[in-house]
């Protein structure tokens, strides 16, 4: 009797389960917290992006728990292609694209910057000594325009766990290069920061980031206050040329829309870009008229610059780039470039040949980092190295440095204050075999097929040994029911 009561008890048991199981929203395992996925198409200007399904770290957001409170910052970034301008949205965008929302959702779709004091560092390092020149009378790159971008970015919660404590880049993770929009590979893979972003080869998933490094002391082009950052897409293992769609609506959402605030949960960052400069009008190739381009002053057989392949010293240059290894040199020349833009903006220019005027009107001013600074946050509450060391912002890019001197700049966290214990993301656990659950990018060839998807396939062969069967809910409670049926026949 007491075994059959024990039996019915069990079955009722079992049955209110199955209906609770039945009737409860299903989840998947394998979303993660922040991973509200953007549309496959391009985003509308002015509007915000819809997500699919929801986002659990989106209540964190409302109650109260910590976020990174949104920097805003001016970047430059030098570029072959002049901005396009849309009168529609007011606003500049890539003029590969198609439209504005294309545009928008291109412009940084996977792409480096640098801090407006360190615009010209790469230009000078690598982009005008004819004797690296792999096309003759060609700068690398077709380096044409210096492009000026308003940036607004928050971090993920698990990016600033993962790397407060490592390097001198405090609110940013590493900086990571791209090419063709996605991460360059190391050896025969993308680097491990890179997989991290959508934790792809069974990394621990932190999402993606804004990448910075700090890049003052290279000899052949020492600019105080250089900085560059990395701007990912939602699929950073990914290139431009590559299908994203679906890739997109599994990843993390990385892009704002231009009216939307980052917060490192739905998104991270947006911009808007500024104006820009041509950069023959800037170094004096164009003046007086002699030449239209730097092509046209390159095959008249004019030199801007050349050093001697053995030992590197400058052999010819025109006055501009005169004396590179001179840091006071290197900041007058970043002078004359923010004089001439401002200049522009203003319409003052006397040498302006590149850029037609009724594109000019529509530039605006780079905000004054003293501004910049009143507006941001202090570091401490930002970056756990600030809540221990005086911190100040620096210059246009507003990167946070630790300071080694007193200076009225420097701020301090106030007495009392403690940096929030932040919990890193943890890589999922691994099979008997080895291999995480989740699949990756690989480098190189693979890249197309896997790279950046939660969803894609790893590539391994499935294991052939034989599994145990699984006992599903409804199976048990057949079985409990058909044996009270036994129990009640006796």
């Amino acid at each position: 009797m007491k075994l059959r009561t024990g039996l019915v008890a069990l079955a009722v048991g079992c049955l209110a389960i199955e209906q609770a199981a039945a009737q409860a929203p299903s989840t998947s395992p394998s979303s993660s917290p922040s991973s509200a996925p953007s549309p496959s198409g391009a985003l509308k200007p002015g509007t915000v992006s819809p997500t699919k399904k929801p986002d659990a770290s989106k209540a964190a957001a409302k109650d109260g728990a910590y976020h990174m409170t949104p920097v805003r910052a001016v970047h430059a970034r030098i570029q072959n292609d002049a901005p396009k301008w849309d009168s529609t949205a007011k606003a500049f965008y890539t003029p590969f694209a198609k439209n504005y929302s294309h545009g928008y959702e291109m412009a940084l779709d996977g792409a480096n910057t640098a801090s407006v004091e360190g615009a010209l560092m790469f230009m000078q390092a690598e982009g005008i000594d004819v004797t690296q020149q792999s096309t003759k009378c060609e700068r690398k790159n077709n380096m044409t325009y210096v492009v000026f971008y308003e940036i607004n970015f928050a971090q993920p919660n698990a990016t600033l766990a993962e790397f407060q404590e490592a390097g001198d880049n405090p609110e940013y993770g590493p900086m990571l290069s791209f090419d063709v929009g996605k991460c360059t590979n190391v050896s025969d893979n993308f680097p491990k920061e890179c997989l991290m972003m959508n934790g792809n080869q069974g990394t621990a998933d932190i999402g993606p980031f804004v990448g910075g490094l700090m890049k003052e002391t290279d000899k052949r082009a020492p600019y105080p206050d250089t900085i560059w950052f990395s701007f990912p897409s939602s699929c950073p293992t990914l290139g431009w040329k590559d299908d994203k769609a679906e890739c997109r609506k599994k990843s993390h959402r990385v892009l704002c829309a231009d009216n939307e605030q980052p917060d490192g949960v739905k998104c991270i960052f947006n911009f808007k870009i500024l104006g820009y400069l041509g950069l023959d009008d800037l170094v004096g190739i164009t003046a007086n008229g002699t030449y239209k381009s730097y092509k046209e002053f390159c095959e008249a057989g004019n030199v801007e610059f050349s050093t001697d392949k053995t030992t590197g010293n400058v052999t010819e240059s025109i006055d501009f780039w005169k004396d590179p290894g001179n840091t006071t040199a290197n900041q007058q020349r970043i002078q004359k470039m923010l004089d001439e833009y401002d200049n522009l903006v203003q319409g003052k220019s006397k040498i302006n040949t590149m850029i037609p005027d009724d594109i000019v009107k529509n530039f605006k001013p780079l905000t004054k980092p003293e501004d910049l600074a009143k507006d941001n946050p202090e570091c401490y509450k930002n970056a756990y190295q600030c809540a221990s060391k005086p911190c100040k912002r620096s210059g246009y890019s507003q990167f946070c440095k630790v300071c080694t001197e007193a200076s009225s700049d420097c701020k301090s966290a106030p007495s009392g204050f403690t940096f929030p214990k932040l919990v890193k993301a943890v890589a999922p656990a691994t099979s008997s075999s080895g291999s995480a659950a989740k699949g990756g990018a690989k480098g190189g060839k693979d890249s197309k097929t896997s790279g950046g998807d939660k969803g894609s396939k790893s590539g391994s062969k499935k294991s052939s040994a034989p599994h145990a069967p699984t006992m599903t809910l409804p199976a048990l409670c057949a079985i409990l029911v058909s044996v009270l049926i036994s129990f009640g026949r006796q």
